[in-house]
Formats: structure tokens, C-alpha cells, sequence
């Protein structure tokens, strides 16, 4: 189970990764604005919670949206606003 600061924070990584559609590991940590620590806590739960919307490439270090995931800028605010 999540707190919902760390619920919060997940929520924060999906949306910068559905905004920028692909993202080195680093740079997300970097934008999220989240110690190292935090983001390795978070990864296998963003990564279960999200599996239907997001992917994470091991071998490059690289999170992106899933192809069949296309959502506009509009769609992403309001998720924001409703969790």
C-alpha cells in the first residue's frame, strides 16, 4: 500500500512521462523533482499500477507511453485534477 504522498508523487512520474511521450530514467528524476531514493521506491508500483499506459526499457533506461496510449493535453490536466 502507497501513501497518498507517494500515490501523489507516482501520479506526478505518469503524467511527465504521458506529457513527453518517451524519458530517460534521469531526466524523469530530474523533472519530477525527486531524490533517487524516492523514484526507486516508486518504480514497481508506477510500473504494476500503469502497465496498461506505460513501459519502461531496461537496456536504455527509458520510460514511454504505449502506442495504443494517445491522450491530448487536455485529457492529462483533468486526470491530474480527479486522483
Amino acid at each position: 500500500m502507497v501513501s497518498s504522498n507517494e500515490l501523489s508523487q507516482a501520479k506526478r512520474i505518469v503524467h511527465i512521462i504521458k506529457q513527453l511521450g518517451a524519458v530517460t530514467r534521469w531526466e524523469l528524476i530530474d523533472k519530477a523533482k525527486m531524490s533517487i531514493s524516492t523514484y526507486n521506491k516508486l518504480k514497481p508500483y508506477i510500473l504494476y499500477r500503469w502497465e496498461d499506459e506505460i513501459q519502461y526499457d531496461k537496456v536504455n533506461a527509458t520510460w514511454s507511453v504505449l502506442d495504443n496510449v494517445t491522450l491530448s493535453k487536455e485529457t492529462l490536466q483533468e486526470e491530474l485534477k480527479h486522483d
